[in-house]
This record gives structure tokens, sequence and C-alpha cells, in this order.
């Protein structure tokens, strides 16, 4: 099972006792990742767990959409065979799913129409009402305490935001030299002991991806310097003697800007054989001047 930042894990699904509908949404990630080798390409079914979908295309929608009319189908099969059940299935969560398509392509994704988020607001709201209401019409006072706490919000932003420009300008000064800008990523989980570029190269004598390391980080080195259009160091090429040592970590906190709706996010990578018991090793997806590289 994925072991993502900020979702919920389980040991069990059947028995365990939902308190919030978070865990309802992370169950239904981590679901497909139980049930990916049994869904097969010509089982449509699967794809109807597409509509818990933050970001769809065209093509996802009509894939939904041709699963749904298979659903209806055995569905309907189903309720024929068990009528001696008396079970009655037109009630609203069976109903919901037959519009559920149409809805995202009228409104957008069901995160839009979702009344999760509003589950938050529970205790803001009862905080307000017990509050700072008199207990009777208490809509227009909660809005205009919401009105209050978002003006209150915006000061606060603004003179945050000119107390860091402030810092920076006295860090920086009047130094012109040019930095490389490395703010978004923070390495982590650092080794105790360095390493000799000769033994991780025996270390993983397996593993492809390690062989010719120290010849292949030479040259990768000497491409990036020439690259950026930067002087070599000494103005001589990179080259690591077998002896060179290098510290690895095994962890890396990459913040950047998401292509779908253009806001940060903060991904944890991390690269453990023994991360809390289990070992650990995420993919990432790094975009190169030739191609996108996927590892």
């Amino acid at each position: 099972m994925p072991r993502w930042h900020g979702l919920n894990h389980f040991d069990e699904a059947l028995s365990v006792s939902y308190t919030d509908g978070q865990k309802f949404e992370d169950l239904s990630k981590v679901v497909v990742f139980a049930c990916h080798d049994t869904l097969l390409p010509a089982e449509k079914e699967g794809y109807l767990l597409l509509r818990s979908f933050e970001l769809h295309t065209t093509h996802m929608l009509a894939a939904g959409q041709e699963a749904l009319a298979t659903f209806n189908t055995l569905m309907q099969k189903f309720s024929e065979k068990t009528e001696n059940t008396k079970k009655n299935w037109n009630f609203p969560k069976n109903h919901m799913r037959a519009h559920a398509f149409d809805d995202i392509e009228a409104k957008g994704v069901t995160r839009n129409f979702s009344t999760k988020p509003n589950e938050k607001m529970h205790g803001p709201l009862k905080e307000k009402y017990q509050r700072h209401t008199n207990f009777k019409n208490v809509a227009d006072q909660i809005l205009d305490i919401d009105h209050l706490e978002l003006v209150l919000e915006f000061i606060h932003c603004r003179i945050t935001n000119y107390d860091t420009y402030i810092s920076n300008e006295e860090i920086i000064g009047d130094d012109d030299t040019e930095q490389e800008d490395f703010f978004h990523v923070k390495l982590g989980s650092k080794t105790k002991h360095p390493l000799t570029l000769e033994a991780v190269e025996q270390r993983s004598i397996t593993d492809k991806a390690f062989i010719r390391f120290r010849a292949k980080l030479n040259e990768f080195l000497n491409r990036y310097f020439t690259v950026v259009g930067k002087p070599l160091p000494g103005g001589k090429p990179v080259w690591f003697p077998p002896n060179a040592e290098i510290t690895e970590y095994k962890y890396i906190k990459v913040n950047f800007k998401s292509v779908v709706d253009w806001c940060q996010y903060t991904d944890h990578l991390w690269c453990n054989p023994n991360f809390h018991g289990c070992s650990r090793y995420d993919c990432v997806l790094i975009k190169t001047q030739q191609q996108d590289i996927f590892g």
C-alpha cells in the first residue's frame, strides 16, 4: 500500500470504524492499488473509480459513462433475479451514480459539490454561534463575523509579506552575486557515514542503474555546467576519483506548482530500505532537456 504523506493508512478495511469523509476518500485511493491486478483492461467496471478523481479528460469521462452503462445493465439483471427478496433499489445513494458523470461535466469534479468540506466548518460555526451571537437571527451575525475574520487575515498576510520582503532585503543587501535558487528542495535523513563512489558501485553491483555510476556522474556534471552556461570549477572538467566520498540522503521534500490548479503543493519522497519497518522507494518524474524520465 502507498505510504503517502497525509494519507490515512489501513491495516484492514471491512472492520474499520469510519469517523469522517476523509477516511472514505483515502480508502478509495488505497483500494485502487489493492485491486489493480484484479481489474483487467477489458473489465470496464473499474472505470467507475474515475468519478472521485480531481481532474478529468474527455477520454476518462467517456470511459466512465461506458462503465456506468454496463453497471446499470448488470444491476437491472441482479434486481430481476432477486425480486423474491423484495429489496427496493430505488434509494438516493444508488440513484445518484446515474447522474455522476453528467454532474461532472456540468459542475466540474466531484469535490466542487461535495458536502465533505462543510464538515470542517462545524467547529468554527459552533464557536461563532455560541460566543458571538445572541442566538436570534444568527445567519447575518455569523456572516458579519466571517467578514471581519477575512479582513483580519488579509491585513495579517500583507504585514507578513512586508516583513518577509524587508528581511530578504537586509540579507541580500547590495550583493549582486548570482545565486543558485534551491528554496523549493530540502534534503533530509542524512546517513551517518559517507561512502566512496567505488563503494557505492560495489554495493549496488546488481543494479543496472549504478553501472559506471562514477563515470556517469562526471559526465552529468560536466554537461550540466555546459547547459546552464557556467564555467567549470577551476576551468577543468569535473572528475571524481574512485575514493571520492559522498553523503547519502534518504529523504527529499519538494515544493512545486501543480499543473492542475497552479497552486503550490509539497511532496515528501523517500528512498529508504527501512521506513517504519518496511522498505519505501518513491517514484519521481524528472524533466530533462531531452525527455521526461520516470524512475
